[in-house]
């Protein structure tokens, strides 16, 4: 089975709190803000592994078609 590293967490398994809550939010002064000043939270990506399965391969390692 091939596994990748998660692009949403770089394979940490945590990424900045608030970033699933409120992405793309507008600050007061009109920049995007994705990330609280708040604790880390779990990856939802890849369920805090920090690695994910690619999308042409099923969990058990059967390809899909």
């Amino acid at each position: 089975m091939l596994y990748q590293k998660c692009p949403v967490c770089n394979g940490c398994g945590l990424v900045g709190g608030g970033f699933f809550d409120s992405p793309g939010m507008i600050d007061e002064y009109g920049n995007r803000t994705w990330v609280s000043d708040h604790a880390s939270e779990t990856c939802k990506a890849c369920e805090g592994k920090g690695i994910i399965v690619p999308s042409f391969e099923s969990p058990s390692g059967v390809e899909e078609k």
